[in-house]
């Protein structure tokens, strides 16, 4: 016996049993598992999405361009009516008649120009 000290015997550490760390492998794939079908799930939710808004933005892209067009040709005639009628003809008389504004002089005797009011 030594001076009042005791000695203790080490003490292994248990071993695992292959059952209880097989069921925690499981229980671990399973949440891997689950976290990959939550993220693939999120990624078609976006995927769907952005597909949708590029659809719908084409379409808009499309009735923008085709309002656009149809104003266009409104605009082209007012600018020939606003040519005839102001400007250097402001001091003239001016007709009109379907698709064209004829400019006369002063006297109303002499044609001075015709202004076709359509766009070819």
């Amino acid at each position: 016996m030594t001076d009042g000290i005791q000695i203790r015997s080490p003490r292994l550490m248990p071993i695992a049993t292959p059952h209880r760390s097989r069921r925690d492998a499981g229980a671990a794939l399973i949440i891997v598992l689950t976290c990959l079908v939550l993220v693939a799930g999120l990624a078609i939710a976006l995927l769907n999405r952005v597909e949708a808004d590029r659809s719908s933005s084409g379409a808009y892209k499309g009735g923008a361009n085709s309002r656009n067009l149809s104003e266009y040709a409104v605009n082209v005639v007012m600018a020939q009516i606003t040519a005839a009628t102001t400007g250097a003809n402001a001091g003239n008389a001016w007709a009109s008649q379907p698709g064209a504004i004829r400019v006369y002089a002063n006297n109303a005797a002499t044609l001075i120009n015709i202004y076709k009011l359509y766009s070819s």
